[in-house]
């Protein structure tokens, strides 16, 4: 893969989503639809470095920091087995290029000016899509309650099993774990790390390791819309593909987390 996708897979670990979007916005406009969804997927697979403390009150911290770490590669392993391509030097988009020296000669308070403006709409579209998204899930969880009995996110449990069992969970586990992924992907991963919180006494250890590491990461349903979004703050044009590949942008980082979950369980 290209420099850019390199920069942009170990600094999204750092910044996080949306804000490391700003700091290639120059850039974004110039990417073709593979090497968008590599971005993107990269952004969906990471975490923010502002909110590991957080993920540690309810996790131990040894598999946060795994995560983080196994994540950045597993991001790039995934991207490359279903969305494979190749960069030709005349594609390359360095991080040293001509155009990015440029920029920093433009006045201070000017570059200031346009990021503090890109930020803020960004940020607007962010809360507006996350709003949307969590809605939804509320919305399809409280129809299966009243229609079958059971929330949507338990339903899914049960489609995740056998996906968790391949993970190398232990049987008796793969329900309750299984839910947890599917109520990662639906909602967020403070949810599901704050439902592992209350249940982690009753799993096994190797269990814990896998679903922990696995939910160490931005991919679910609501920050689909929110890369959609600031893609789109950012290139009305990207913003359309990335709508366009928009599940198998989730899939994609579902599958980065379902890897570094397995690579845990394998040496834990």
């Amino acid at each position: 893969m290209g420099e850019l996708e390199s920069y942009f897979a170990v600094s999204t670990a750092i910044l996080g989503q949306p804000e490391v979007f700003l700091t290639i916005k120059d850039k974004i406009p110039k990417l073709d639809e593979k090497r968008l969804y590599t971005i993107c997927a990269s952004a969906m697979s990471a975490v923010s470095a502002t909110v590991l403390a957080s993920y540690m009150q309810l996790v131990p911290a040894k598999f946060v920091v795994t995560a983080v770490f196994l994540n950045i590669l597993s991001a790039l392993i995934v991207s490359c087995i279903i969305n494979p391509y190749d960069v030709a030097p005349e594609e390359e988009l360095s991080m040293n290029t001509n155009e990015s020296l440029n920029v920093s000669k433009e006045p201070f308070f000017q570059v200031l000016g346009n990021y503090i403006q890109d930020g803020f709409k960004l940020a607007t579209t962010v809360a507006a899509m996350l709003i949307g998204f969590v809605a939804l899930v509320t919305f399809l969880n409280s129809t299966f309650v009243a229609i079958f009995n059971v929330e949507f996110t338990t339903v899914l449990g049960y489609i995740f099993s056998p996906i968790a069992f391949l993970m190398g969970v232990p049987s008796e586990d793969i329900t309750q774990i299984g839910s947890l992924m599917a109520t990662k992907i639906l909602t967020n991963e403070f949810v599901a790390l704050g439902e592992l919180n209350q249940v982690a006494e009753a799993l096994s250890p190797k269990g814990n390791a896998i679903i922990s590491s696995y939910l160490i990461s931005f991919a679910n349903f609501s920050v689909v819309g929110i890369i959609t979004g600031s893609i789109k703050s950012i290139s009305e044009k990207q913003g359309g593909f990335v709508a366009k590949f928009s599940m198998k942008l989730l899939l994609g980082a579902t599958l980065v987390s379902i890897l570094t979950g397995t690579i845990v369980g394998v040496y834990f």
